[in-house]
């Protein structure tokens, strides 16, 4: 099965795997759409947790690069999302595809 990181950063407030399980993140901005269902790893470990892909849609930075937006992400404002997003990309890119999903798999001993 193919896999998905979702890196957590303390120093950010953001803890995807958390939001995930809560099943209060239900997306996640990458640079292409993905398909399919995918296992999340944490710091290159599988955890078990399997998210399956629904829909994908295009948006401006305009449109992602917001304080609602990056909320529902899981981050507290969008000046943190504008900073990870250099960090894994090295500039906030023009566009982003927004990646929703819903929780197939949990591992066990999980909610």
């Amino acid at each position: 099965m193919k896999t998905i990181a979702m890196t957590p950063d303390a120093e950010a407030g953001y803890f995807p795997m958390e939001a995930i399980l809560a099943r209060t993140k239900t997306h996640t901005v990458r640079k292409g759409t993905i398909t399919g269902d995918r296992e999340i790893t944490v710091q290159r470990i599988r955890t078990g947790v399997v998210l399956r892909f629904t829909r994908a849609e295009t948006m401006s930075r305009e449109e992602f690069l917001t304080d609602e937006f990056a909320r529902a992400d899981g981050l507290p404002s969008a000046e943190i999302l504008a900073k990870l997003l250099r960090r894994f990309y090295g500039r906030v890119p023009e566009t982003m595809v927004c990646n929703h999903f819903e929780v197939v798999e949990e591992a066990q001993g999980g909610r």
